[in-house]
């Protein structure tokens, strides 16, 4: 014969007398080796319990552990209120017991919200663990995510608004994406651009110094340059400064430029027209040669008199000259 074993269930509480091999809970069916941290399983399980319990209590049979005890506390009290019925001098008072079971209420279902209650509470003093409480993580970190990907788009959307749309806007808050020097006259020029903008607008002032000069090469083999606009703080545009910007179509020279040098535009061959202002006063050699698709150039007269007869345009065979008068 096997010898027995008396245990109190950790999931539900319930006294079990079972063999010592035994280790299945009478009530809630847990196994008694089994951690706390599985309490889930027994959540899981209370609507049966509870239904199991409903049902023995309907037939007339107690319940064994918890529920068997609940039905025995009923029991008693009833027999309780029963005697004092029978003791009672006939005065009326025998309703009081009555009135004491109706109020009592369903002990084990009080006993079961406790026990929620409790489990609750060890489930947050112990943090996050398990397959449920993980899966709360990953959620908190979903939000974080979207709410760090939401404060990013915000402040791309007010940063477009302060800087506007226009590359302008952009460019002369960008002033280190230029390289420069400071010359004698505090001014400086634009040696070198390292940013990637194609419709680059160059910046009339970097750091605090006015833009007089693009130095020699300053943008040479910026094969990504679509469209350049020079400001009108420039006086001189140096040798091979944009010399073989290939995707290059539109150039903007101001009419405070008076130098342009040798083969400043050289072999920007998708440049379709150029605007020369009246204020150039000297144009290096071949300035605009092996630009293959430039057909529209306006030059004054007064221009093409001080440049006499150095070549402007060698190999670019297709330029027509539109010639502006001199107003006297």
């Amino acid at each position: 014969m096997s010898s027995k074993d008396v245990w109190i269930c950790s999931f539900c509480g319930s006294e079990n007398t079972t063999d010592k091999e035994n280790n299945i809970c009478a009530v809630c069916g847990q196994d008694r080796t089994t951690s706390l941290e599985s309490y889930p399983v027994f959540f899981a399980m209370l609507p049966k319990q509870i239904s199991q319990y409903e049902q023995k209590k309907r037939m007339g049979r107690p319940a064994a552990g918890i529920a068997g005890r609940t039905a025995e506390m009923d029991g008693a009290q009833d027999a309780a209120g029963a005697g004092m019925s029978a003791g009672a001098d006939g005065s009326g008072h025998s309703e009081k017991p009555e009135k004491q079971r109706s109020e009592k209420g369903p002990n084990f279902l009080t006993f079961l919200g406790i026990a929620i209650v409790l489990a609750i509470i060890v489930m947050v003093l112990r943090g996050p663990t398990g397959g449920s409480s993980s899966s709360l993580t990953l959620s908190q970190g979903s939000s974080d995510s979207s709410g760090s990907s939401q404060d990013s788009s915000v402040n791309n959307e007010v940063e477009q608004f302060i800087l506007g749309n226009s590359d302008q806007a952009e460019l002369e808050d960008s002033s280190e994406d230029y390289i420069y020097t400071v010359k004698d006259d505090g001014t400086v020029s634009i040696d070198g651009y390292t940013g990637d903008s194609t419709n680059l607008v160059i910046p009339s002032v970097v750091d605090g110094y006015t833009v007089s000069e693009i130095a020699l090469g300053a943008f040479d083999g910026q094969t990504d340059l679509t469209s350049v606009v020079i400001p009108d703080s420039v006086t001189s545009i140096g040798h091979d400064a944009f010399r073989t910007c290939l995707s290059l179509t539109d150039v903007v020279i101001p009419d405070s430029v008076t130098y342009i040098g040798i083969y400043a535009f050289e072999g920007c061959e998708n440049l379709t027209s150029i605007v020369i202002p009246g204020s150039v006063t000297y144009i290096g050699a071949d300035a605009f040669c092996y630009c293959y698709n430039l057909t529209d150039v306006t030059i004054p007269r007064s221009v093409l008199n001080a440049v006499g007869d150095t070549p402007l345009f060698s190999e670019s065979d297709n330029v027509v000259l539109n010639i502006i008068e001199d107003v006297e």
